[in-house]
């Protein structure tokens, strides 16, 4: 971790207050930007950390919900490329570790919580790139659970 990844907490911080104090000031944009920014540097890739859909999600949700909210607030600015560029990628990642845990659930044979969050992935993070993945992790998901219902139904035949 270098130094300026330990000065961001301060600089959300400090772009908060301006914001939520200043809500008149013709730079509230760009403080918005700059949190958005920052909030995004804090989700960091390293060998030395478990991949991005194992860990704790945090920091990446309330990076989505600041750039969902700067794309509401303001539509169109300077930064739009970077914003989208931005979405879109935490986008893919809380989609992708709802995948993952979807995955879980499939492997523990607990098919209702598996294709929920499959289904939660698919109507919560939109335009993710993820969605052909979702679908046939769903699918999967569907099709075994009608295999368990005729396994059952074969099970309560045998014992009558």
């Amino acid at each position: 971790m270098c130094s300026s990844d330990l000065q961001l907490p301060e600089a959300i911080s400090a772009y908060k207050t301006f914001v939520q104090t200043r809500r008149l000031d013709p730079g509230i944009a760009y403080a918005q930007y700059r949190v958005c920014r920052a909030l995004f540097m804090q989700i960091s890739d390293t060998i030395m950390l478990p991949p991005q859909e194992e860990r704790d999600q945090g920091p990446t949700t309330e990076a989505y919900g600041e750039l969902r909210r700067f794309k509401k607030e303001h539509p169109s600015t300077r930064w739009d490329e970077e914003i989208d560029f931005m979405l879109l990628d935490v986008t893919g990642r809380l989609a992708r570790h709802e995948l993952y845990v979807a995955r879980f659930y499939l492997k523990q044979d607990n098919f209702e919580a598996a294709a929920a969050r499959a289904r939660y992935a698919l109507r919560t993070y939109e335009n993710s790139g993820l969605e052909p993945e979702a679908l046939v992790l769903l699918g999967e998901t569907y099709l075994k659970m009608k295999k368990e219902r005729d396994l059952r139904q074969e099970e309560l035949k045998g014992l009558s």
